[in-house]
């Protein structure tokens, strides 16, 4: 029986997506990794030049992705350049994070 706090659950960018006009939003709640993302990516926007509504290319990207193999991933020449780009930017910000010490206030800023 009071005012609830306002939180930030419903201010998120989905929902500023939608607000701005955008038909459908594809988001998750946690943390995935960027090469994932994009392979996702990639797979679902396939799916939707084959003729698949939103919910069946997502499913049908969701099962493609989670039978992925590293070696059929390799085959591909476009997917191959970017599994390499984010290795190597992956390998990059390990080493930039292993310069600071833990709990360090210190950031690295990058251009």
């Amino acid at each position: 029986m009071g005012i609830p706090s306002l939180t930030d659950d419903i201010l998120t960018l989905s929902t500023g997506f939608l607000c701005a006009g955008a038909k459908s939003v594809v988001s998750t709640l946690w943390s995935v990794n960027d090469l994932a993302t994009a392979l996702f990516s990639i797979f679902y926007y396939q799916q939707r030049q084959e003729g698949n509504s939103r919910p069946e290319a997502l499913q049908q990207a969701q099962i493609k992705l989670r039978e992925l193999k590293k070696e059929e991933l390799l085959k591909r020449k476009d997917i191959k350049k970017l599994y390499n780009h984010a290795k190597t930017e992956f390998e990059e910000a390990q080493i930039q994070k292993s310069q600071y010490e833990r709990g360090s206030t210190e950031r690295s800023v990058s251009n």
